[in-house]
Parts: structure tokens; C-alpha cells; sequence
């Protein structure tokens, strides 16, 4: 299971790539725009174009990529409170009247 928003690392790849093609800064200059985080971890998510990204938790959350967890929700239980025997017993419908067919 995925740690981090697959969009959010490749956008962030582009960004690498951006700073280093078009600016014409090194991996070194680019790692001090991102401090904590190596230049070759950066060179690495840029080379892969947001495939590959560190396990570092810690590494994710400096580089902003970092998914944060979501509330479980709580699901109501089947068999408790108001008109719950209506999940067990549905009517039975009775079937469409086709052309020149009558239902009985």
C-alpha cells in the first residue's frame, strides 16, 4: 500500500527536472531548495519521473508528498434500530409485462 500521493511525486519530478534543465541548476543547488533531503534522492526521483520515491516517512513529509491518514468512518450494524427487517425480506417484485405475455 502506497504512503504518498503518486500525483504529488510526479508533479514533484517535474519540478526537478524544470530546475535543472531550464534553470540550469545542479543537484546541489536544487538539494539546498529542499533542505534535509540528498541530492542524489532528488536526482533519483527525477530520473524515475515521480516513480521511485524514498521510504523514509520522514524524507516523504519534507518533500511534501507525505498522504495523511484518513478517518475510518463507523458502519452502521445490520439488525439494529428502525425497519431492519427490510434488508432480510424484500418483496418479490413481479416481473414486466412484455408484449402479448400476461403476468400472472
Amino acid at each position: 500500500m502506497r504512503s504518498y500521493y503518486v500525483s504529488k511525486a510526479k508533479i514533484l519530478a517535474k519540478r526537478l527536472i524544470w530546475l535543472h534543465t531550464k534553470k540550469g541548476l545542479h543537484w546541489r543547488e536544487i538539494a539546498e531548495i529542499y533542505p534535509g533531503v540528498s541530492f542524489a534522492t532528488l536526482n533519483r526521483i527525477a530520473k524515475s519521473k515521480g516513480e521511485w520515491v524514498p521510504k523514509s516517512v520522514h524524507l516523504q513529509e519534507l518533500l511534501g508528498i507525505i498522504r495523511e491518514p484518513h478517518e475510518k468512518k463507523v458502519l452502521p450494524i445490520i439488525g439494529m434500530g428502525h425497519n431492519w427487517e427490510s434488508v432480510f425480506f424484500k418483496p418479490i417484485r413481479k416481473g414486466r409485462k412484455q408484449k402479448g405475455q400476461v403476468v400472472t
